[in-house]
């Protein structure tokens, strides 16, 4: 018996095995069926995983389902064991197949103390394999529409998930040192480079006469997020790159049909999930930086990218 403290042990011991192996681990993340290096096992492992509460990554469920194939992938509701059970021996641990319980993606990972107990007692391995025969016997297979599910409760959740870091700093700052932290938040940078029209204007004030002032628009922009925070620049001929007064807006539950998009400033100007949001000149030579790399875009569309994709199209610190 053997207890282990370092997930990359588990890591190393996993992928030395020979033999049957059946895994059945809750949640999966991105990269670990390579970092497991399970793509090329043989024979090849059976994986029960759960699938319908979005703690799975459905990008890496459906590379595993498709790699290994639909009958050596199945899901099981509630499951919630981190279980490897080879033909000799067993290891029950706390971590699941994810960067963070592997220990293998940067910041989040430092947050996890995980431990796991390996045994060669007969009795309980194959008291192990039985219960794995059991729950594989009552799981259900994957197909695109169970993925389809999943994808839609992983992104609900992901964009919910607390931070793990203190949001002592400001938002840009903390997306430039922690860019994890802010992957598949609905947060985005914005640059308009052209005003509303005259129809526009019109449509504009006759909407705020309708719902009141605290209305905002944005004219031929199909793409604009739902359910999203916006932090608005402009970039108009006459005017040069500036910030938007308010500098933060957020977007309704649905895209509206036309040409209009009403925008509304978002209760607390400067704050976004409780980070600061730095005034313009700690912006500026990133937006500067942005529209010199893209300026064929730019000066057609602006600018519309998530914050941490906008991070990194403008390099580190």
């Amino acid at each position: 018996m053997k207890v282990i403290h370092d997930q990359q042990h588990v890591v190393e011991w996993i992928r030395g095995l020979n033999g049957p192996l059946d895994i059945a681990i809750a949640f999966w993340g991105a990269g670990a069926m390579k970092t497991l290096g399970l793509a090329k096992r043989s024979p090849k492992p059976r994986i029960l995983l759960e699938l319908d509460t979005g703690g799975s990554n459905p990008s890496e469920v459906e590379r595993l389902w498709k790699t290994l194939g639909k009958d050596h992938v199945r899901c099981l509701p509630r499951l919630h064991a981190k279980a490897v059970i080879a033909s000799n021996e067993v290891l029950i641990g706390s971590a699941n197949a994810s960067a963070s319980g592997l220990g293998t993606e940067g910041h989040e990972a430092s947050h996890w103390h995980e431990l796991a107990l390996l045994t060669h007692d007969t009795s309980a391995v194959a008291e192990a394999q039985e219960w794995f025969s059991q729950k594989w016997e009552a799981s259900v297979p994957i197909d695109e529409q169970r993925l389809a599910n999943a994808r839609i409760q992983w992104k609900r959740n992901r964009e919910n998930r607390p931070y793990t870091i203190a949001k002592n700093n400001g938002l840009l700052s903390s997306a430039i040192s922690h860019p994890n932290e802010f992957l598949e938040r609905e947060i985005y940078v914005v640059t308009v480079v052209s005003g509303l029209d005259e129809k526009g204007t019109r449509a504009l004030q006759e909407h705020r006469k309708r719902f009141g002032p605290e209305v905002y628009a944005f004219q031929r922009w199909p793409t604009i997020p739902t359910n999203a925070v916006l932090i608005c620049f402009t970039d108009y001929p006459d005017e040069g790159l500036c910030a938007d007064t308010p500098m933060v807006f957020h977007t309704g539950a649905s895209r509206m049909k036309g040409a209009m998009q009403w925008v509304y400033p978002a209760p607390t100007d400067r704050l976004v999930d409780g980070f600061k949001v730095e005034p313009f000149r700690d912006w500026r030579s990133r937006l500067e930086l942005y529209r010199e790399r893209y300026r064929k875009a730019w000066d057609k569309n602006g600018m519309s990218k998530r914050l941490v994709d906008f991070v990194r199209h403008t390099g580190p610190a």
